[in-house]
């Protein structure tokens, strides 16, 4: 009996408000603005797109010291000379 009076009176009222559910905020999130028609979204120009590079993902490349490129460089550069032939040799010989 106690749940049919607030559900009686939810409809009720419903039927007095049109288009009940386009009234009300469906999300707490911003509306992201759609571009119309090819026509820009911001003051003039269309906003850019990410580029992802794939060599450095997390960017980490960024927050490296001089002197630590200088060590990852000639880190690189040794395995690329000394590390990288044996490596060959020892896939051709297995």
């Amino acid at each position: 009996m106690a749940l049919r009076l607030p559900s009686r009176i939810f409809l009720q009222c419903r039927r007095c408000v049109t288009n009940f559910c386009d009234t009300r905020a469906q999300s707490t999130s911003a509306p992201v603005p759609k571009e119309k028609e090819g026509k820009p979204l911001v003051n003039g120009s269309k906003v850019p797109k990410a580029q992802f590079d794939w060599r450095d993902a997390l960017q980490l490349e960024r927050l490296l010291t001089q002197e630590e490129i200088m060590i990852r460089d000639s880190f690189r550069a040794y395995c690329q000379e000394k590390l990288m032939p044996r490596i060959l040799m020892a896939n051709r010989n297995e």
